[in-house]
C-alpha cells in the first residue's frame, strides 16, 4: 500500500504514513482490490468470450465461404487474416490479465516484506563525514588587470 500524499510505501496494520504523517485511507484500500478483482474477472470473461465466439464465427465464415463459388486461395488468405487478426487481441487480453496479476502479486509481496522487516539506518561514523573542501578557483578572479591603461611605447 502506498501513500496518497507523499507515495511512500506503507504496511497495511498503519493507521498514519511513517514519511509524512497523512491519515492511511483503509476504505480506498478496499475498493481498490475490489476493482481489479472486477476487471480482472471481465478481462477474463473477455478473453474467453473472444477466443470462443471468434472460433465459432471462423468456423461458420469457412462454411459460408465453401457455398460461394470463391477460390480455395482466397478462402485460405482470408482465413489466415482473420486468425492473425483474432490471435492479436486474445494476446493483447492475456497481456493485459498478466499485468493485472502481477501487479496485484507485487503489491502483496511489498507488504509483506515491509511489515516483515523494519527498516534499520546504520550509525554514521567519523569516516563517512563529509571532508573539507577548498571552493575551486574563479575563472573571472583577477580579470579586471586586463582592464587596466598601459602606456603605449
Amino acid at each position: 500500500m502506498y501513500c496518497s500524499r507523499c507515495s511512500a510505501s506503507i504496511s497495511e496494520d498503519l493507521n498514519f504514513c511513517s514519511s509524512c504523517g497523512e491519515r492511511v485511507d483503509k476504505t480506498g484500500l478496499a475498493e481498490t482490490s475490489k476493482k481489479q478483482s472486477e476487471m480482472l474477472d471481465n478481462l477474463a470473461i473477455a478473453l474467453i468470450s473472444v477466443g470462443a465466439g471468434g472460433m465459432l464465427f471462423l468456423v461458420g465464415l469457412v462454411a459460408v465461404l465453401l457455398d460461394k463459388t470463391i477460390s480455395n486461395q482466397v478462402i485460405v488468405l482470408l482465413v489466415g487474416m482473420y486468425l492473425a487478426a483474432w490471435l492479436t487481441i486474445c494476446l493483447k487480453l492475456l497481456g493485459q490479465i498478466s499485468k493485472l496479476v502481477d501487479a496485484n502479486l507485487d503489491e502483496r509481496k511489498g507488504q509483506k516484506s515491509d511489515a516483515a522487516q523494519p527498516v534499520q539506518l546504520s550509525p554514521k561514523n567519523t569516516a563517512q563525514l563529509e571532508g573539507h573542501f577548498e571552493p575551486a578557483i574563479s575563472v573571472t578572479e583577477h580579470t579586471t588587470k586586463n582592464l587596466e591603461k598601459v602606456p603605449a611605447k
